[in-house]
């Protein structure tokens, strides 16, 4: 439950600061895999630039590889919570924006009802991932 006290924080931020904790929104154009997206940038607060496609890694996760029964089941996971066209809202890693291979780096959340699914948790909660420092 301590794991889910931020997510239900999320929406009191939205509020109580008159801004947003998110850095961009974005939609996604499509899955690579259990921790990659490729997205098309529809807002942000300046960087990535809207309009731009960037492909777009989850911060703290390590998806299995799709070699991987489990990496398959990770891609699926993604593919049913984010299908293109899907909006998702995104809080670049602090003190890095990408990863060696140039892909953007993030925590990705999807609205749900009232509330937040952060994508990387929910991978790490069903085990088709793990936690991964970047």
């Amino acid at each position: 439950m301590l794991g889910l006290l931020p997510l239900l924080l999320l929406p009191l931020a939205l509020r109580g600061r008159g801004g947003t904790p998110f850095h961009f929104s974005a939609e996604v154009v499509k899955v690579i895999d259990g921790d990659t997206l490729e997205v098309r940038i529809l807002e942000s607060r300046g960087w990535p630039a809207p309009g731009r496609v960037e492909k777009l890694r989850l911060a703290g996760v390590d998806a299995f590889e799709l070699s991987e029964a489990r990496g398959v089941l990770a891609r699926a996971l993604v593919d049913s919570l984010c299908p293109p066209g899907e909006r998702i809202y995104g809080r670049l890693k602090p003190g890095r924006a990408r990863d060696p291979y140039g892909r953007i780096l993030a925590r990705v959340y999807l609205r749900r009802g009232k509330g937040w699914v952060d994508l990387g948790e929910e991978l790490l909660e069903r085990k088709l991932a793990r936690r991964w420092e970047d």
